[in-house]
């Protein structure tokens, strides 16, 4: 049996009130109001649309029809029939940027041709009777404009170098950032995240998913669970076990997610080697995404495999390390989480397990942090 150290919870309401958070965090936590009949009907009947879609998809994806590797063509020939200036890529911004370049201009020289007697003259009366105002105006304007246009090209292009100091996704994109700690971790603890998970009822997601050890044995203990993964190679290994996967990052996936939606969550990989506003956006997303009480499970890998001579290139190239379970612990109590408990074993890797509680969370400086407050907003409310 593997050794148990439990969180204390801390539900009391001196110590997780309402006045614990502010009250920007606090109304992402709060029900939604009832909608109105109208919007109660259209909104069952989209649901309606949502689960024939889903129930099509599902079967598809059970046939073997629709791997990760049709959703990824699909997704990339769609981005292509985009308009420029539509999404919030790279290629995007410089489409906007140009189009604001090209604009930011006043033009005062007004037409003044009109098919109507004594309107032209009248125009062009006015025209010249106003034009040392409106040049003066024009003037001022284009001045602005021009050095706006200027200033946002250079912070274009100072952002752009820091992305390319700091951004790891083109890293894992490429597989250079491996994830063999997360594939071990994930295979010793297998079974007991399926004893932790069993009689769950509702969708249950694994992100990151590796090479799918895991959620097979989800999905042989009989529960509805899907996988994510960005790893191309660890996707492909998953892909021969005929498992529901889902290619991408986990942050990017969770996003999509909708409030309720899962009834259990296991991180991977995330945990272990991302930066920490990474790890602490998950905590959030996942106390977005989960319904009331459902579980959360960590599956970290211990500072020893992590260091270990064979998982030396992700260790040399992950952004962070991995945590204690202290650490977990402390944030989840500090993200209203309950039921918080760690799991030890001496083969290295270690479990941390908790229930999305509904605490007020106590956040503290937290409560004002962008990662958090990003990670709390419904998807349809967030802006783009």
């Amino acid at each position: 049996m593997p050794e148990q150290s439990t969180h204390a919870d801390k539900s009391t309401s001196e110590e997780f009130g309402p006045e614990a958070s502010t009250d920007r965090v606090q109304q992402y936590l709060e029900p939604a109001a009832e909608p109105e009949p109208e919007d109660a009907e259209a909104r069952a009947y989209m649901r309606s649309l949502e689960l024939r879609i889903e129930t099509e998809v599902a079967r598809l994806r059970a046939e073997g029809k629709y791997p990760p590797s049709l959703a990824r063509r699909v997704r990339t020939y769609y981005r292509t029939l985009l308009p420029d200036g539509a999404a919030s890529g790279e290629r995007d911004f410089d489409a906007i940027f140009k189009t604001l370049d090209r604009i930011a201009y006043m033009d005062v020289d007004v037409p003044t041709a009109s098919s109507k007697p004594g309107v032209a003259f009248v125009k062009r009366s006015l025209r010249t009777l106003m034009a040392w105002y409106l040049n003066y105006l024009a003037q001022q304007f284009n001045n602005f404009a021009t050095n706006l246009v200027h200033l946002l090209g250079i912070a274009d292009v100072r952002i752009a170098a820091l992305e390319s100091r700091f951004d790891t996704s083109a890293f894992r994109a490429t597989g250079l950032l491996a994830a063999t700690a997360a594939a071990k971790a994930q295979a010793v603890t297998t079974a007991r995240v399926v004893e932790a998970l069993s009689g769950t009822q509702g969708r249950v997601l694994v992100a990151e998913c590796a090479d799918g050890t895991l959620l097979a044995g989800l999905g042989e203990a009989g529960l509805n669970a899907y996988g994510v993964e960005s790893h191309r190679e660890l996707l492909q290994a998953a892909e021969a076990r005929n498992l529901e996967l889902r290619e991408g990052g986990t942050l990017e996936h969770l996003a999509g997610v909708g409030p309720g939606s899962l009834a259990a969550l296991v991180l991977s990989g995330i945990v272990d080697r991302d930066t920490v506003n990474d790890r602490v956006a998950a905590l959030a997303h996942a106390r977005r995404v989960l319904e009331e009480d459902a579980a959360l499970v960590l599956v970290c890998a211990s500072a020893d495999d992590f260091e270990d001579p064979g998982n030396r290139i992700e260790a040399d190239l992950s952004p962070g390390r991995p945590f204690a379970a202290e650490t977990w612990e402390f944030l989840l109590a500090k993200l209203g989480f309950g039921s918080i408990a760690s799991e030890r074993s001496e083969a290295g890797p270690y479990l941390v397990l908790a229930r999305n509680a509904r605490m007020a969370p106590d956040l503290g400086a937290l409560a004002d942090s962008k990662v958090v407050l990003t990670a709390l907003e419904p998807p349809k409310e967030r802006r783009r």
